[in-house]
């Protein structure tokens, strides 16, 4: 009895806080800027470089999207995440990892938007990867060195065209092809493959969308290139909900 009675009061007093440490204070930015952009210049991007990030004239759907590491048909909420833009100016000290970098700027975004959010489980529109009729028509990885070799020194991309030059397998590609909805391998081929891809950009915009869509030229470089092609289809996909977002008043 007098030992469960020392016990007990041993946890009691441990519970007090009397023999806790505090945990290590999170880390925050040096320094952050959120101002809302009304101007009428097309939609930017977000780019993180060392300790740095921008977003310029960037939507908070673009911001929610790279702090969560979701694409954008993961993310649920009011039209105006998606219209308005906002120009972001942080920097860390430190030298944070890219882990602990995004749950900053998540930390960041919840405190100036204040956003509440929760996860949830939806069907939505997908895209299955499939053989086209005529077979594949796949590379072997070994034309990876000869591609390298051609374009030493230079950019293989051309003005006008969008393009994808990777070693990957087919499930890995599907997911690289970052569509504005979920692609799925249904394949059924197995390995790894020198992707080379290229087709004609039709989002008309100076700067390209970082969202592929899928248009006439992809889908027709997708078959004619790779003997591959997209279905419509539907598949369950986690997305995040925002159940509470607010404009943010100022700096």
């Amino acid at each position: 009895m007098t030992r469960a009675v020392a016990v007990a009061s041993l946890i009691g007093f441990l519970s007090q806080g009397t023999f806790a440490q505090p945990g290590p204070a999170p880390l925050a930015f040096e320094s952050a800027s959120v101002k809302s952009n009304r101007s009428d210049s097309p939609k930017g991007r977000v780019a993180a470089q060392g300790d740095n990030f921008t977003g310029q004239n960037a939507t908070l759907k673009q911001l929610m999207a790279y702090a969560y590491r979701l694409r954008g048909y993961q993310l649920s909420g009011p039209d105006w995440i998606e219209t308005e833009g906002y120009d972001v100016t942080v920097r860390a000290k430190k030298s944070p990892g890219d882990p602990q970098f995004r749950l900053m700027l998540r930390a960041l975004l919840e405190d100036r938007f204040k956003l509440k959010t929760h996860r949830e489980t939806k069907e939505i529109p997908a895209y299955w990867l499939v053989v086209a009729k005529g077979g594949p028509k796949l590379r072997d990885v070994k034309e990876e060195e000869v591609f390298m070799a051609a374009h030493a020194g230079k950019s293989p991309f051309r003005p006008g065209f969008m393009a994808m030059f990777s070693n990957k397998s087919l499930p890995e590609f599907a997911q690289r092809l970052a569509l504005d909805r979920p692609v799925i391998d249904k394949t059924g081929i197995e390995g790894r493959f020198w992707f080379q891809l290229e087709w004609a950009d039709e989002s008309g915009q100076a700067k390209p969308d970082p969202v592929v869509h899928a248009t006439p030229s992809l889908l027709t470089a997708l078959e004619e290139q790779l003997g591959l092609k997209l279905e419509e289809q539907r598949a369950s996909t986690e997305i995040l909900v925002i159940d509470r977002a607010e404009r943010p008043s100022g700096n």
